[in-house]
């Protein structure tokens, strides 16, 4: 965020002084823009599925979180850039952007069914297995991602509005905040919750890569090869040796005078 406000300021203030934008400095704003939504809607992926919590590695799902962003990356750099140069230039159509934004939202919408689809089966085997403090931070983390889903449908349907029937010059007043504003602070109130809630504590070591069990992720097509059931180490009464069985003296047969 540091890095892309840093150069959005020098490409505002270029604009401001000249009154034109820089090539340069308008593409690597963009670029940067959208590297960190592409990053952040990734991260919540991950998140979802339990990485770093539940499971030490992304197994199969590391395929298709790769190819959501670099689609995702593709359809919001064009209409980044669209909606940056239409600012400049008034001959390019407010339409277009209209119909660029059906893409990106349809990107979106694939993005959030696939996060609350793994939730849903991540929370129902927490459940099961009666995992009641990783179940407790998954539900809570769920319901941060609802109330930001509520909020960007809300103003995403006003922004539609506004852009279909050509109001965009009359609410240049709120019409930063509908392009980049509200998407920041949602982004901000889902990064510091994932912050919050998955924070390092004491009582983060005592769940720390538990793995669910085989049967169950097999069922739920949540399996991870190689996956070590932590929870059950160390649970053991009994030690599988002890220092006195080198002692034990062996059986001898009389009549076939063999070692058993």
């Amino acid at each position: 965020c540091l890095i892309e406000n840093m150069v959005l300021y020098f490409d505002y203030v270029n604009f401001n002084e000249h009154g034109r934008r820089h090539h340069f400095t308008l593409v690597l704003g963009v670029l940067v823009t959208m590297f960190r939504r592409t990053i952040s809607r990734m991260l919540i992926m991950a998140v979802s599925i339990g990485f770093a919590i539940v499971r030490p590695d992304l197994g199969k799902n590391k395929k298709h979180i790769i190819n959501f962003g670099l689609v995702y990356f593709c359809l919001g750099l064009t209409q980044q850039i669209l909606i940056d140069l239409a600012k400049v230039h008034t001959n390019i159509s407010d339409h277009w952007r209209t119909l660029l934004a059906i893409p990106v939202a349809a990107a979106d919408s694939g993005c959030y069914w696939f996060i609350f689809i793994s939730l849903y089966h991540l929370i129902t085997m927490l459940r099961v297995r009666q995992q009641l403090v990783k179940l407790a931070v998954y539900k809570t983390f769920t319901k941060v991602l609802i109330f930001s889903l509520v909020c960007a449908t809300v103003f995403s349907c006003y922004h539609l509005y506004l852009t279909s029937t050509n109001q965009v010059i009359q609410s240049w007043r709120i019409w930063w905040f509908l392009d980049e504003g509200i998407w920041n602070i949602l982004f901000s109130v889902i990064f510091f919750a994932i912050c919050f809630l998955f924070r390092p504590s004491q009582s983060a070591k005592r769940y720390a890569y538990s793995q669910l069990s085989t049967d169950m992720d097999d069922e739920f097509g949540l399996e991870d090869e190689g996956a070590i059931e932590m929870d059950d180490v160390g649970e053991q009464d009994e030690p599988l040796f002890t220092l006195g069985d080198d002692d034990i003296e062996p059986v001898v047969d009389k009549k076939t005078a063999k070692i058993d």
